[in-house]
């Protein structure tokens, strides 16, 4: 038989510890013991339910990426026109920092890392899924296809434009989960409409132009 997975009560405590250890440091900073300290468990005990680091930062940061391109790709049904379907990824990959931090500040260390600073296929069909960058690269070909973007790479172009959201969400999300708008000063429609549509106009402006390198 198969090894059996962690008890739900400590994988919770084990996948939310590596999750915001993972928000707070990065991949890198984020070690096997640091995790085990804040899972208050201990770093032998860890190793039970992940053999490796790899494994369990996998196991987080795929899930988080996999369920975000699920939300972002139903979020664009039904939405043809490219300029508007890329002002709306723009939106909700923003929305997304803001709704759940820690999710949003990890998800974004694997977007910046290019998605190779973990796995996030497990073989049961996860290649398959529609994470954000896939979904990005699928919108602006769509985009030069229809003569809408001019030609470019797409896949580097939609790492540029993700590389710049991640750094840009710093200045977006919320501190410790409290309210980003209350830390402003202002209205929370204000202060978020006006700094997310700004990126929305920057991007657009970007990707509409041939003069960019990327």
């Amino acid at each position: 038989m198969g090894r059996r997975g962690p008890r739900p009560t400590k994988a919770a405590a084990i996948s939310r510890a590596a999750l915001s250890l993972l928000a707070e440091r990065g991949v890198r900073g984020a070690t096997m013991r640091a995790i085990a300290r804040r899972a208050h468990t201990t770093e032998g005990n860890l190793y039970r339910y992940y053999p490796n680091k790899r494994e369990l930062v996998g196991h987080v940061l795929g899930g988080c990426l996999r369920e975000f391109g699920e939300h972002i790709a139903h979020a664009l049904e039904g939405v043809t026109e490219p300029g508007e379907r890329l002002s709306l990824f723009v939106r909700t990959y923003l929305a997304y920092a803001e709704r759940l931090p820690l999710e949003g500040r990890a998800m974004f260390e694997a977007e910046e890392n290019g998605g190779s600073a973990t796995p996030v296929g497990n073989g049961n069909g996860d290649a398959a899924k529609p994470l954000p960058r896939r979904v990005l690269v699928h919108v602006l070909e769509d985009g030069m296809v229809r003569g809408e973007f001019p030609q470019a790479d797409a896949a580097r172009l939609a790492s540029f434009i993700i590389g710049g959201l991640a750094e840009a969400a710093e200045g977006i999300a919320p501190e410790n989960g409290d309210s980003l708008h209350e830390a402003a000063g202002a209205p929370a429609c204000e202060v978020h409409g006006e700094a997310v549509e700004e990126l929305v106009h920057a991007v657009r402006r970007l990707v509409g132009s041939t003069t960019v390198q990327v």
